[in-house]
Order: C-alpha cells, then structure tokens, then sequence
C-alpha cells in the first residue's frame, strides 16, 4: 500500500539539537538490500489501505 504515494524510501534518522546533528542509520547488514523504511502522507496511506480492504473478498 505505499506504492504510488509518494513513499519516500528511509535508511535512518537524522537528529537535531542545539545546532549539532547526527545521522542514525538503520541496521541493515544482516538483512537484504532492498530493506528500508518508508516515510509517507497518513492520509495516502490510509485511504490506500482502504482500497485494498474494500478489494478483498
């Protein structure tokens, strides 16, 4: 359901705080490549799920 929303495709975190930041990376080495988050709309994602629920048998 995050195909076609925009989903943007997330590897870590980035923080912020009194002017420093610093990157968190997910860890990924035991898992495959194409492993990530997704960062999206709510909404999107919601009314997606919708679709697909409504789709079902």
């Amino acid at each position: 359901c995050v195909e076609q929303i925009d989903a943007q495709q997330v590897f870590g975190y980035a923080l912020f705080k009194d002017g420093k930041d610093t990157k968190v990376s997910y860890p990924l080495e035991k898992y495959d490549s194409s492993v990530s988050g997704r960062s999206f709309h709510n909404g999107r994602f919601i009314q997606r799920m919708r679709e697909k629920a409504s789709s079902l048998p």
